[in-house]
């Protein structure tokens, strides 16, 4: 805890300050208006579709209810959110058998890392999805060191809080969380009671469903992924020129001529008329009216849920068209996603000499990172730092979690298998989704994982290597393994 928070304090010190750019005067797409969400903090849980709403929520409550200024605020919980995810990434290594000070010096080396510490001077999703699959995973140790309903319903609900702030983390991805843990390790408990609590956070999701449906016509937890889709098929898998035959020929829709994310007025000529009438700031202006710079459209506005499904609709039929350029766009992302970030720092403001030495070690330790260039088709080339650990962590948490998967299933599976099966579970949706339907800033959708990916190589390997050479050194003992809380052998991550 003190390392993290000296490292910090020197980077503050040396003129890093949290930017409220996203607030004001470019405001987040993501985020409905700032003066909506600071009159009605809880206004999102009904009103936005656009995204799930648990984000917006978060920002409006501390723009309506701090005493402090809302860069400040920001700044501290992002630090403080930071802080505990590490203790909780110590306490996962500790639960699978690393010793203490490997484990210590993992979770430093991790939450240290300039790309994470420079998110947390912004307002971005990373600073709080980062900490929010760092406690998943953390609650799924516990519960699998000693299972109860308790741990299993903190576990539910830290997970639920996830889905509903990351569009990426969709319902799905919670009930393959629910399906891995309780097949690995079967809780002692009747299964109706076990049902019933598994149940609650389906019911919750499945509500705030229906309500988008019935209230804007969609089924989704964030609307405009249909656009966000187009985004990159638009740009990358199809040329203008192609784009305007497939328009021609009726393969695509009239709408498809226009910029992804442009404003509600361009696309309006292709759509019936539409007016919202909700009572709602966030639903019935088509653009933010206070907003100075940058993205003023209001992509919440209620009129924005057709053109997105349409969106889908086009870039489905593009990949369609040509998908062995739609699978050079997948391998380009996928680059791009085992990448260093290089606008991380920039967007965040990271200035300053600690600042840059932070940055140089980062990219020999742990990063091993070599720099080339990616080309979308139809796009303009990409710088991209390649870093060998994540490239060697991604296969090597899926193959473990497989063979944690397997042995679970057999019913021969340890408290240490549990996490491991959820965190190759997570590691191979995150993976997919981020290169098939994204691009361009595929390396920040990784971040939630590095915690698992970089504490696996590095906690995981460093005491696989001690182990191992505590047995050449003295290979006529036998080397014992430190228990678990539930006294089960535990063994390093690798």
């Amino acid at each position: 805890m003190a390392a993290l928070l000296a490292v910090r304090v020197v980077l503050w010190a040396t003129g890093n300050h949290f930017s409220t750019n996203h607030i004001e005067p470019y405001e987040m797409w993501h985020l409905p208006p700032p003066e909506a969400m600071r009159s009605n903090p809880f206004g999102a849980l009904w009103d936005q579709h656009s995204q799930p709403p648990l984000f917006a929520v978060f920002v409006g409550l501390v723009l309506r209810w701090s005493p402090l200024p809302d860069a400040l605020s920001l700044q501290i919980l992002f630090t403080a959110a930071a802080c505990l995810a590490a203790l909780a990434l110590f306490d996962i290594l500790r639960l699978c058998g690393v010793r203490r000070w490997v484990a210590a010096v993992a979770a430093v080396v991790v939450f240290c890392d300039p790309i994470l510490v420079g998110y947390e001077l912004v307002l971005y999703h990373e600073p709080v999805v980062v900490p929010l699959v760092t406690f998943v995973i953390w609650t799924v140790a516990r519960y699998a060191a000693r299972p109860s309903l308790g741990r299993l319903g903190l576990m539910l609900a830290i997970a639920t809080a996830l889905v509903l702030t990351r569009a990426v983390f969709v319902p799905l991805w919670l009930v393959a969380l629910v399906v891995v843990v309780l097949a690995v390790r079967r809780p002692q408990a009747d299964w109706r009671r076990v049902g019933a609590l598994v149940a609650l956070p389906l019911v919750l999701l499945g509500g705030l469903m229906v309500k988008n449906q019935v209230r804007f016509g969609t089924w989704a937890l964030a609307s405009w992924q249909g656009m966000n889709l187009e985004r990159v098929v638009m740009r990358t898998v199809v040329s203008p020129a192609e784009r305007d035959r497939l328009i021609a020929d009726g393969t695509l829709s009239p709408a498809a001529g226009v910029e992804p994310f442009a404003e509600y007025d361009h696309y309006a000529p292709y759509f019936p008329d539409c007016e919202a009438h909700f009572g709602s700031q966030m639903l019935d202006q088509p653009d933010k009216p206070n907003a100075t710079l940058g993205y003023r459209a209001n992509y919440n506005y209620a009129c924005f849920v057709p053109v997105y499904q349409q969106a889908q609709r086009d870039a489905i039929a593009a990949i369609r068209a040509e998908p062995g350029t739609y699978l050079h766009t997948v391998g380009t992302s996928a680059v791009l996603f085992v990448s260093d970030p290089r606008y991380g720092p920039g967007w965040s403001g990271l200035v300053g000499r600690p600042a840059g030495v932070l940055e140089a070690i980062y990219r020999v330790v742990p990063g091993a990172q070599w720099s080339t260039t990616v080309t979308y088709p139809n796009y303009f080339p990409i710088a991209a730092d390649v870093q060998l650990t994540v490239i060697v962590a991604i296969p090597l948490a899926i193959a473990l979690g497989a063979r944690s998967l397997v042995r679970g299933l057999r019913g021969r599976a340890t408290a240490r298998d549990v996490v491991l099966a959820v965190g190759g579970m997570t590691v191979a949706y995150i993976t997919l989704a981020s290169v098939l339907l994204d691009g361009f800033e595929n390396a920040r959708f990784r971040a939630p994982l590095d915690p698992l990916l970089y504490g696996l190589v590095i906690g995981g390997g460093l005491e696989a290597a001690l182990r191992w050479w505590s047995a050449r050194r003295a290979p006529a003992e036998p080397v014992a393994e430190p228990a678990e809380p539930d006294s089960e052998p535990a063994k390093a991550l690798t």
